[in-house]
């Protein structure tokens, strides 16, 4: 059986915290929407533009839920944990719009948002998967591990 536990010491506690982290996600997918915006108006005009800034949103809530759910599960000794129920709470939202437009019908006639939609997922997914990692001790304090063997 193994035993470790997770606890920064004093010299590796993290930087800022959680909403540091949240600010920055929300500075990366920001910085997404003012890059994908023109390319949205060029192509569906106004529509397109609006899709786009929904998209952001939507991968925002989801990014923004999973990394305080990652945080919280660190703070409690539980990183492999956090880092499943927020791989989860990230793809949730994202997913049922997908699903919601496929069962209503929409589907081709908003495969812009849901390009869209994709695009913000995978920058929400590399900045929230980072800003997690970041929040993991980098040392183990304490581990025992105990092999048994059977006769």
């Amino acid at each position: 059986m193994s035993r470790i536990a997770t606890a920064w010491p004093e010299s590796q506690q993290p930087r800022g915290g959680y909403l540091r982290c949240a600010a920055l996600l929300v500075g990366v997918l920001g910085a997404s929407l003012l890059i994908v915006s023109p390319v949205a108006f060029w192509h569906h005009g106004l529509r397109g533009f609006l899709e786009a800034g929904v998209a952001a949103l939507i991968c925002l809530l989801s990014g923004v839920a999973a990394l305080g759910v990652a945080w919280r599960c660190v703070r409690a000794g539980q990183p492999l944990l956090g880092m499943l129920l927020a791989m989860a709470i990230r793809l949730i939202l994202p997913l049922m719009v997908c699903l919601l437009l496929s069962l209503r019908g929409m589907g081709a006639d908003s495969l812009g948002f849901i390009c869209y939609l994709l695009t913000f997922y995978l920058v929400n997914l590399a900045v929230e998967t980072y800003l997690s990692i970041q929040g993991i001790p980098t040392t183990v304090v304490h581990c025992e591990v105990g092999l048994r063997t059977s006769k």
